[in-house]
């Protein structure tokens, strides 16, 4: 401070044309508190933007750290869904090749597509919604093929799928608990209905299953459910609505979910 002070003075008396008053005024007893006051002002100014600065840098710091938490979590619950995902589509390929050749061909075919997708899409952040459909019919068809006349399915796409992304596998692990925990009904057949509409950015999806009456599906939904809506909590924070629940006979998941254009 002392030194910031005289060079003050120095500058103020060596390297300003001012006159015989001012000079006396610069040391005098109040030249000297008027500089030391203003010396004061620029002082506390410097020190408050060092430490703004500091916190702007420790915060943005602490931004960075989060989202590579959260980034390093999504990775993880991707990779969780690998291994499942193709375990599953592999079985239903294994149980067609046993039964029809010419089935087991269309099998493999639907499986590379499947797979292709699993590769090169998976890992992306976003990829175009009709992509995703084309994944889900994809697994559903498999299933169909699998169970042949064990199950009735229903699956319906309504709206205009173009210009519009979506996280990817979404909606897999719903359709998997369909199938997998579907009970016979009257007719001895599952009963498992799947619908999405899309309109403008708003995407409805609603998936039902068949259950013997007194069963209480949510007790074995498992880790899946539980990673979707990690991810849903995640990726879309308020911008989607999931709602699970059943009634005596039927299960069934609703997700109203905000999509991002291209």
């Amino acid at each position: 401070m002392a030194i910031s002070y005289g060079t003050a003075q120095t500058y103020a008396s060596y390297y300003l044309s001012v006159d015989v008053g001012t000079s006396v005024f610069f040391y005098s007893a109040g030249g000297v508190a008027n500089t030391a006051s203003d010396f004061l002002v620029v002082y506390g100014l410097s020190t408050c933007l060092f430490f703004i600065n500091e916190w702007y840098i420790k915060e943005r710091k602490l931004r960075e750290l989060e989202t590579q938490k959260l980034q390093a979590e999504l990775d993880l619950l991707k990779g969780q869904i690998n291994p499942h995902f193709l375990f599953n589509a592999l079985n239903t390929v294994h149980v067609l090749i046993k039964k029809d050749q010419d089935l087991a061909r269309q099998t493999l075919e639907r499986f590379s597509d499947l797979l292709s997708h699993q590769i090169y899409e998976v890992n992306n952040e976003v990829i175009p919604l009709k992509n995703e459909i084309d994944n889900l019919s994809n697994y559903i068809h498999l299933q169909k093929m699998r169970f042949e006349n064990q199950m009735e399915v229903k699956w319906k796409v309504n709206g205009k799928l173009s210009d519009l992304v979506i996280s990817p596998m979404l909606f897999l692990n719903f359709v998997e608990n369909a199938f997998k925990h579907g009970d016979n009904v009257e007719n001895g057949r599952v009963m498992i209905e799947i619908r999405m509409s899309v309109m403008e950015r708003r995407m409805d999806f609603t998936c039902s299953n068949s259950i013997v009456a007194g069963k209480k599906q949510g007790n074995v939904l498992g880790v899946g459910i539980a990673n979707v809506k990690r991810r849903l909590e995640l990726i879309y924070p308020e911008r989607h609505e999931l709602t699970i629940g059943q009634t005596e006979n039927l299960f069934s998941v609703h997700l109203i979910l905000k999509l991002d254009e291209v």
